[in-house]
């Protein structure tokens, strides 16, 4: 499972339902992960009632200083609504256990995976 988007590599060229949110703008969209960049971004895949999702979800806003953006993804509902898909996003990330984050750098290349944002800060506080 380690192996699926191993860091150094580009994320899929998969069309996937999410919400984009910056320091200033947060908006539901389709987007082709191969095309998120940042400095950093990160892509998170979540669950809605999952008490460590939310604490991530929680912590983002801190990290999105600058240019930084994040691309969340709510896995009940491609799993509800677009049962192929959520198939494809099995295939290409290790999604056995969530929150799954991932960051990218400036030009798209994965340089972390299993990250935890509030871990980070409490670490940094």
């Amino acid at each position: 499972l380690m192996a699926r988007c191993p860091e150094g590599s580009s994320l899929p060229h998969l069309k996937v339902p999410g919400i984009l949110r910056t320091s200033s703008r947060t908006r539901e969209k389709s987007m082709e992960l191969d095309r998120l960049k940042g400095s950093p971004a990160y892509l998170i895949f979540h669950t809605p009632g999952c008490s460590r999702c939310e604490a991530e979800l929680a912590a983002l806003p801190k990290h999105l200083k600058g240019r930084a953006k994040a691309f969340l993804v709510d896995m009940d509902e491609i799993l509800a609504g677009r049962p192929g898909l959520a198939k494809e996003l099995f295939d290409a990330f290790d999604l056995s256990v969530l929150p799954h984050i991932i960051s990218l750098d400036k030009k798209g290349i994965v340089n972390g995976k299993y990250l935890s944002l509030s871990d980070s800060l409490q670490s940094s506080n």
